[in-house]
């Protein structure tokens, strides 16, 4: 717990011998820094889906989506039995 302190008791000494300049910096870096990693991760996470088949029959969809299952390709049905794949 000592070590906690005296390590809190350092950063804020630190930050106190700061001036206002320095400190505006290093906020709008660290805020900028955080923006681009949520930006990063959204973007990143984000599955874009391209159009293979349209108005297909609910029995050729379910051929189509078992072949895909078969090759681990991720697919889905959307409305109007439209299938989509990922788009790479």
């Amino acid at each position: 717990m000592d070590a906690i302190r005296t390590l809190l008791k350092q950063m804020q000494d630190f930050w106190a011998a700061r001036d206002k300049a320095f400190k505006r910096i290093f906020i709008v870096s660290l805020s900028v820094v955080l923006v681009a990693i949520v930006a990063a991760g959204i973007l990143l996470n984000h599955t874009t889906y391209a159009v293979l088949f349209a108005d297909l029959a609910d029995a050729d969809a379910g051929q189509v989506m078992s072949v895909l299952e078969e090759q681990n390709v991720d697919a889905k049905v959307r409305e109007q039995l439209r299938l989509e794949i990922v788009r790479l």
